[in-house]
């Protein structure tokens, strides 16, 4: 096969907007060699990523940020909860710190401890007395 230069490559991508992989099949260079001749060339828009729930991202971070749960927000916007999950896991449902529970804390330190089981209130049915800070201090 003839030897295939860098603005060969980029003639195929500018004037036929093909992708990587076409570009690959056409000239028989691999997807580094044509991906580096191609470096700084828009991608065409057939091979960009859809923004199409960019907007919905955008509202899912702002339900979060009004204190909106992962259930609400997702039947909200009309999403999966783990799309939505995915969107907002990074923000806190409570702004406070303070307020925040470790996981089990609700179990981990009741004034029961011999009868509390577990669940966010234990079988005792008390809430926890002191609020666990991960590192095993409380």
């Amino acid at each position: 096969m003839a030897e295939v230069d860098g603005d060969e490559v980029r003639r195929l991508r500018a004037e036929g907007g093909l992708s990587v992989a076409q570009i690959r099949e056409r000239t028989g260079l691999g997807r580094n060699r044509v991906q580096e001749l191609l470096r700084g060339v828009p991608p065409p828009e057939l091979t960009r990523r859809p923004t199409a729930k960019d907007e919905l991202r955008a509202e899912a971070l702002k339900l979060r940020a009004q204190g909106g749960t992962v259930p609400d927000i997702a039947d909200r916007l009309g999403v999966a909860r783990s799309t939505a999950y995915l969107w907002v896991r990074h923000v806190p449902l409570e702004a406070d710190p303070a307020v925040v529970r470790a996981p089990g804390a609700s179990w981990w330190r009741c004034r029961d401890r011999g009868r509390c089981i577990g669940g966010w209130r234990g079988r005792c049915g008390e809430w926890p007395v002191e609020i666990p800070t991960g590192n095993g201090k409380v």
